[in-house]
């Protein structure tokens, strides 16, 4: 995301190449110093550092298969604003670089698919204008143009004729408790975008609001209100598409959290709610749909946990890349990693529980250089099954 603000893929790093291409390193909460730490996974493996000169950041990354995965972001210029897009696809041996038509001059923001038939590449100009994406569906790439005020960062792709992505926060309303802070959700029906209006404040840059499980049902999480100031209480709501309108989620406790969300969906009966306590007590809490209630989980005072929300492919999720909930315990997997491996974008490969962790790492400390980095966890899929 762009704002330093709460834990996330994307917290914003300015550099001399120009803020569009919002290089980051990997954020999130420190662990509380002497608590006990929770159990130990294998760690992750660095599989791909680039080579080039210029700095360059993975900003997304997309599994279709052990053999078939994406990952996306942009090469910067060292002291000028000119932005080139970056796209690379990994072959079940190694990353490679991939050509994307259409998108010269652009930052590539995020890549999502259903699909080897329905890929979404999505990008931003780099001297502003409208965003797009790009999407190939298994003969040739065909533009789509996005609408306006759309920065596609957030973004959920179910077929060819269904697809969101976050749009703009528009203007609140009303006050009080009355107070209605709307967001604009886009939705593709494989012709055409249509806008609705979801009543929640949502991060269009967070990477980790918008979520749909195959059966094409979307979730969105988000706040009431937005942030007064720091410190900021965002009141949490949890929203999903009922196929005519957004409905607030059933029974959805009240909780608080310092920073806005996470969200991630394995089916209608099992999301994934990630927040973080305002209070002194314990900040880290998983919220779970079952399909009929809620269950909070809350995660050890030692455990680094962020967003994106993944799912682990099994009965549990990923809360960042350092904890994963597996349904009966967490695992840390920050002791057994590669220094480099600071992913801020997490893909799971489908039918497994291997993921892919895309970002950088600085890689002159006396300047603005970085460097992307994509990591394996626990290693990387496709080379075991050769």
């Amino acid at each position: 995301m762009r704002i330093g603000t709460r834990p996330g893929r994307r917290a914003a790093v300015i550099v001399a190449a120009g803020a569009v291409l919002g290089l980051a390193v990997a954020s999130g909460p420190p662990a509380a110093a002497g608590a006990r730490p929770a159990a130990a996974a294998a760690g992750w493996r660095v599989v791909f550092r680039s080579a080039s000169a210029q700095s360059n950041q993975i900003r997304a990354v997309a599994a279709l298969s052990g053999r078939d995965a994406w990952a996306v972001g942009a090469t910067a210029r060292s002291g000028g604003a000119e932005v080139h897009p970056l796209a690379l696809h990994w072959n079940g041996r190694a990353w490679r670089p991939a050509t994307v038509p259409g998108v010269a001059g652009f930052a590539l923001t995020d890549v999502a698919a259903s699909g080897p038939s329905d890929l979404w590449i999505f990008a931003v100009p780099g001297q502003g204008g409208r965003a797009r994406a790009m999407r190939w569906d298994g003969t040739r790439w065909r533009a789509i143009p996005l609408p306006p005020g759309v920065y596609p960062d957030d973004v959920a792709v179910v077929s060819p004729a269904n697809a969101w992505v976050v749009g703009p926060q528009q203007p609140c309303t009303g006050s009080g408790a009355g107070r209605v802070c709307p967001t604009t959700m886009y939705h593709w029906n494989g012709t055409t975008w249509s806008a609705s209006l979801v009543p929640i404040v949502v991060d269009q840059l967070s990477g980790s609001a918008l979520a749909a499980s195959g059966s094409g049902q979307a979730w969105v999480a988000g706040a009431l209100r937005p942030c007064g100031g720091p410190p900021c209480s965002y009141r949490v709501a949890v929203y999903r598409w009922t196929g005519s309108g957004w409905q607030r989620a059933p029974g959805f406790p009240r909780v608080s959290s310092a920073f806005l969300p996470g969200l991630a969906v394995s089916s209608g009966r099992s999301v994934w709610v990630g927040t973080w306590s305002v209070t002194s007590g314990n900040p880290r809490r998983l919220l779970h749909w079952t399909g009929r209630r809620w269950d909070t989980i809350s995660a050890p005072r030692s455990m680094t946990t962020a967003t994106p929300l993944v799912t682990d492919g099994r009965s549990g999720v990923w809360m960042g890349p350092w904890a994963r909930w597996t349904g009966t315990r967490w695992r840390s997997t920050l002791p057994g990693s590669a220094p480099a491996c600071q992913p801020q974008a997490l893909a799971r490969v489908p039918g497994r529980t291997t993921l892919w962790g895309g970002g950088s790492v600085t890689r002159n400390p006396a300047g603005p250089t970085v460097t992307s980095v994509i990591c394996a966890y626990p290693r990387a899929p496709g080379r075991e099954d050769a």
